[in-house]
């Protein structure tokens, strides 16, 4: 601002920051009137003023006091006319334990340090608005207006007043001629420290204050502090340069930078406050769930991963137990376990890797549940202990009521019913129950305090859980006496223990556990299911399993006892290792005479009692029982129960007629004997989604009668053929004589089955009330067989850095010229990774191809052996940008931490060189490589293709044309954040469209300069994911950032690599954007992803993927030669 002939009014300013200031003023030729409530002071300064020339005056004010301001302000105006600067610096200092500081020592200070501010303030602005000549506000805080100390409670609440005044004032006076400024001092050479004593409550203490610690250190630190003229002059010069805070002491910044940290960190965390305040609203009545899932099993959580992965947030999940899990949070009997592989019976989309056997116990499961829980974030949405009594249909509302064993409810549009059949013990009613006078639990309640040591034991039951508690029970207890009523074909089950190696194996290298997964998928429906449709393959298997039985039993007699006399598979096939042989101890009965009655000391047979110490129940669950769980009310006043009083029939196992809205999870005829339900349970809940979808929040889904019934007839006819149906009895046949448990076909023919969903199928009803309103965050769920979306947050410095002025405002590189481009793009890389120095042998070099020369450089591992493993690397940078020299660090990364010798290639760039020369440089690089393989120290036959990008796009193009040609084939790919598919839409590339570092406009920049005007961008040489086929591709690192707009694509071209049968290494790291490798030097969580891609690229290294068999001595191909590249013509 200009300072000549205008008129300054300070107060403060017999001495310290103020009178430094008037001096700084006054130099540059204001006149300066200073104000204080020391008269005797300021007499001596305004002389000292005047004799250096500047016009100066003062005026005595209290500037607490507003009619002292008033008098003050108008003795300025009668001796210099006007006013244009206000320099509010009266100050002063007090501290104190809180309880010990009276208030009328909180009032002076704050009268002082804030109002005193206040009142020159509303003083002066309407002087500076009649005089029509600007004016500027330069208020003196602290550095104590933003830090806070103990003990400074009076001082920081003036300062940290003031501070929000002056940012209150400058948004005011924004777009007028009134400027603002903020001064913040640090440690300055002043007495302020000693004005405490001038505090009302020192006034009238004759007993003098007793210097403290405090006091000590705090007047050394302003001995050593700045002088007040150097801090006016800078205030000035800061002004000057249009600066509203001035600091003064930069050394304090990293502890403002961690409050703000802080500030920032738990403002991001108020976003919860959305489901919070949705949470009262749901149990005040004012709002309705979206969802409201019952169950928090497999089932549930599934349900709910799904439904917040699809956008609907708006749901609760409701367990009556005390904890997760479900069936296998009760189960916890000795033994308990599953007969389903581990790596089998776990969600596809969140594969373990440390199940530590074949067969996981049930704490392994449980834990696994309550991690996907967790995982997922949907833990928070789970209410515990919450036991629902009754769901009804309010058909005013066209809202479920659900009600609890409290007298609560709440209110959903959905209902998703994932209890499950297995949830209600069954336990038989043996005459005189009640007498017993021993212990007695059903395995599904397991008493983990009781102690089976030196106990008489009767299992009443002798299916699954039987077999598994029987053994380790015999191990402590005196006697246990099985009493079985049918026997059961009983297979070896073939446990055993993953090795640490194998379980790091598969955290290493995630395509072995799919592996695993997918034999264990194809056991279970190729060699398992003919038995149920196959008489002559279940003779087979008969003979098979008896014969293994009697090989496991002593004495003949007792074998005979245990055969079968129905066909295998009409009841449940069992698996056990150590059942048979513990029936060999001699603390182990098998009782085959029925049980009549139990007694007091026992249990009763037609033939004998025998006294117990406990009666343990392994009898299953009422699954007819689980309709009645709670009573379900529908439309019409229909109750479930009515609905399948005869027959209990559901629409794909999940929609019931006279019941809108509602789902089960594993309903009737759901049931695959031979394969894992977890598998069942994605298939159904992906449908039951897909439905709510279709519906929205304004319509009502429901199915008819006639659709349903013919739908379950279908079924039925089809389970006629079954072994099911054979005349044995088995819980898989209800009271009524039909199967309602199983499904007829495999796991193959469910999962078909429960595909797609045809509005056709359905009766939607629209509700007049909400005809029209969009569903709230309601987006398409995830497509079958992609990757989970793990919980994603954005590392909190790059988004401080995303938002900055500077990232907003700074050049973009879409405005410029390429070489201007690529100049901001090295600068940018230089300036993020310049604190990382990753030390790496490297050799420059020169390849020499047809009608053109190509640098790369070697990096070559300190372990590396003669004949490496290599990889061919290409840069990022849209095909335009980048060079040899910004990936340096991330290439020096890659060598060391995988252990494989990388030549990085400088193809030639768009837009001097324009599709297909990057291509064409890519292919011929990496054939270049195998040739001339032996002088770089490299296995030729382990030589893969990799880059980051637009260099992972000219990777995965390579491995398509090496595949499709005579030659070498690339032993594998590695493929950091690529572009897949040029100009693909997908929810990513919507929702991170700018402000993310590849804006869309950069995007089509880039695009544009490669892509030559009439090609199209869909050629597989541009867009790898649209390829006619994926097949035979080699194995491949698929890596990917949470918040990259291509993320998305490289996610589906995962996909359909996997479905083509190519082994894939997916991983997502959740907080990161795209071109990550780029800011390993100042964020954490980018140098561990490169050092993650590093570790698995060196596992794709190890198991040396695909070989590249085929040597050419003379291979020197032209792209114009192939006229079919990647599967198909394209001209």
């Amino acid at each position: 601002m200009e300072f000549e002939g205008k008129v300054a009014f300070v107060t403060g300013g017999a001495n310290g920051i103020g009178l430094a200031i008037a001096n700084s003023l006054g130099r540059r030729g204001m006149c300066v009137m200073i104000a204080d409530i020391d008269s005797d002071t300021l007499v001596q300064s305004c002389a000292k003023l005047c004799d250096k020339g500047i016009d100066a005056a003062w005026v005595k004010c209290d500037v607490s006091d507003p009619a002292s301001v008033k008098k003050a302000v108008e003795a300025t105006l009668e001796r210099f006319g006007k006013v244009h600067f206000l320099a509010n610096n009266a100050g002063v200092s007090l501290g104190g334990e809180t309880g010990t500081i009276p208030i009328e020592d909180w009032n002076w200070i704050l009268g002082i340090n804030l109002m005193g501010a206040v009142h020159c303030t509303e003083a002066l602005v309407p002087v500076f608005k009649t005089q029509s000549e600007g004016g500027f506000i330069l208020n003196t805080a602290s550095m104590a207006g933003h830090l806070a100390l103990p003990g400074g409670g009076p001082y920081n609440a003036s300062k940290f007043g003031l501070v929000g005044y002056s940012e209150a004032l400058r948004q005011e006076f924004a777009s007028t001629d009134i400027g603002v400024g903020l001064l913040c001092p640090g440690w300055v050479r002043t007495d302020i420290h000693k004005s405490a004593q001038g505090s009302p409550s020192k006034k009238e203490s004759e007993v003098p204050r007793e210097q403290t610690e405090q006091d000590r250190q705090v007047a050394a630190a302003i001995d050593a502090g700045l002088e007040p003229d150097v801090v006016a002059e800078w205030a000035l010069d800061q002004i000057d340069k249009g600066r509203f805070y001035i600091f003064t002491q930069a050394d304090l910044a990293p502890f403002v930078a961690g409050r703000f940290s802080e500030i920032e960190t738990d403002l991001q965390a108020s976003a919860a406050i959305e489901d919070y305040a949705l949470e009262h609203a749901i149990g005040v009545g004012q709002e309705p769930l979206d969802v409201a899932v019952i169950g928090a099993g497999f089932s549930g959580i599934c349900a709910a991963i799904k439904l917040q992965e699809s956008g609907i947030v708006n749901f609760r999940v409701f367990e009556k137990s005390d904890g997760l899990g479900g069936t296998w949070w009760h189960n916890r009997y000795p033994g308990a376990a599953c007969d389903i592989p581990s790596h089998f019976y776990c969600y596809s989309f969140e594969m373990n890797p440390d199940w530590s056997r074949f067969y996981a116990p049930q704490k392994e499961i449980q834990s696994y549940i309550q991690h996907c829980a967790e995982k997922y974030g949907v833990r928070d949405r789970i209410s515990l202990k919450c036991e629902i009594t009754e769901l009804q249909f309010d058909e005013t509302s066209s809202l479920w009521i659900v009600r609890f064993e409290d007298g609560s409810e709440v209110r959903a549009r959905f209902v998703v019913n994932a209890t499950g059949g297995l949830h209600k013990p069954f336990i038989p009613n043996f005459p005189g129950r009640e007498k017993f006078d021993g212990v007695e639990m059903h395995t599904a309640e397991w008493d983990e305090n009781f102690d089976p040591t030196g106990k008489r034991i009767a299992v009443i039951g002798s299916a699954a859980s039987a077999i598994q508690a029987v053994p380790q029970l015999a191990q402590t207890a005196e006697h246990v006496t099985l009493y079985q009523r049918t026997p059961n074909y009983i297979a070896a089950r073939e446990d055993f223990g993953y090795s640490d190696e194998e379980k790091h194996s598969f955290r290493r290298d995630p395509s072995k556990m799919q592996a695993v997964r997918k034999e264990q998928f194809e056991d279970k429906d190729t060699r398992l299911y003919p038995i149920v449709v196959s008489p002559a393959i279940r003779k087979i298997a008969e003979a098979e399993i008896k014969a293994h039985m009697r090989s496991q039993i002593n004495d003949p007699a007792l074998a005979d006892k245990l055969m079968p006399n129905y066909e295998l598979g009409c009841k449940r096939i069992l698996i056990s290792d150590d059942f048979l042989p513990a029936l060999n101890r001699s603390n182990v009965t098998l009782e085959t005479a029925p049980i009549t009655a139990i007694e007091s000391a026992g249990v009763k047979t037609e033939e004998a009692l025998a006294p117990v110490d406990a009666i343990i129940y392994a009898t299953g669950f009422d699954i007819e029982g689980q309709r009645s769980a709670f009573r379900v009310i529908g439309q019409n006043g229909r109750s479930l129960e009515d609905i399948w009083q005869s027959r209990a029939d559901a629409y794909k196992s999940s929609m019931v007629p006279d019941l809108p809205n509602y789902f089960l999870v594993t309903g009737p005829n759901s049931g695959v004997g031979t394969t894992s339900v977890v598998y069942l349970i994605e298939q159904s809940v992906d449908w039951i989604v897909d439905v709510m979808k279709l519906a929205g929040r304004d319509r009502l889904v429901s199915v008819s009668d006639e659709t349903c019934h013919k739908f379950s007839d279908t079924l039925q006819s089809q389970l006629d053929n079954t072994v099911w149906a054979s005349g044995c009895d088995s819980w898989y046949i209800g009271s009524n004589g039909r199967i309602e448990t199983l499904f007829p076909g495999n796991a193959r023919d469910f999962a078909n089955q429960m595909s797609h969903v045809d509005e056709a199928e359905f009766v939607l009803t629209e509700l007049a009330s909400n005809k029209g309103k969009p569903p709230r965050n309601w987006t398409a769920r995830r497509q079958a067989g992609k990757d989970p979306t793990p919980a994603r947050k954005l590392d909190p410095t790059i988004g401080t850095i995303l938002s900055s002025p500077d990232a907003k405002n700074g050049p973009k590189m879409q405005e410029m010229s390429a070489p201007d481009a690529r100049a901001l793009f090295s600068a940018m890389v230089e300036r993020l990774e310049a604190p990382i120095s990753i030390p790496c042998a490297i050799e420059d070099g020169a390849m020499e191809l047809e009608g053109r020369t190509l640098n790369y450089r070697v990096y070559r591992p300190a372990e590396a052996s003669p004949e490496a493993a290599g990889m061919v690397f290409f840069h990022g940078g849209g095909w335009v940008i980048g060079d040899l020299d910004t990936h340096d660090n991330a290439c020096r990364a890659l060598a060391i931490g995988s252990g494989v010798t990388l030549i990085s290639v400088d193809y030639r760039r768009a837009p001097e060189f324009k599709f297909p020369a990057p291509v064409e440089d890519a292919r011929d690089a990496y054939l270049w490589v195998v040739q001339n393989a032996a002088a770089l120290g490299l296995d030729p036959t382990r030589i893969g293709v990799g880059g980051d990008s637009a260099g992972a796009n000219l990777s995965a193009v390579t491995a398509q044309l090496l595949r499709d040609a005579d030659g070498p084939k690339c032993a594998w790919s590695a493929l950091i954040y690529p572009s897949v598919a040029a100009g693909y839409e997908t929810p990513s590339s919507i929702e991170f469209a700018e402000g993310f570092g590849l804006d869309a406009a950069l995007q089509d920049w880039f695009a544009r300069h490669y892509i030559p005007e009439g090609v199209d961008w869909e050629d597989p040489r541009i867009s790898p994911l649209r390829a006619v086929t994926h097949a035979n591709l080699p194995p491949a690192l698929i890596a990917t950032a949470g918040f990259d707009p291509l993320r998305d694509a490289g996610q589906e071209f995962a996909t359909a690599l996997r479905d083509a049968g190519v082994s894939v290494d997916y991983v997502e790291y959740s907080s990161l954007i795209h071109g990550f490798k780029s800011w390993v030097g100042i964020i954490p969580d980018a140098a561990a992803a490169l050092h993650d891609i590093a570790e698995r690229i060196g596992t794709l290294a190890s198991s040396q993927g695909r070989k590249a068999t085929e040597k050419h001595e003379n291979f020197n191909p032209s792209l114009t030669e192939h006229s079919d590249p990647i599967g198909g013509n394209h001209e």
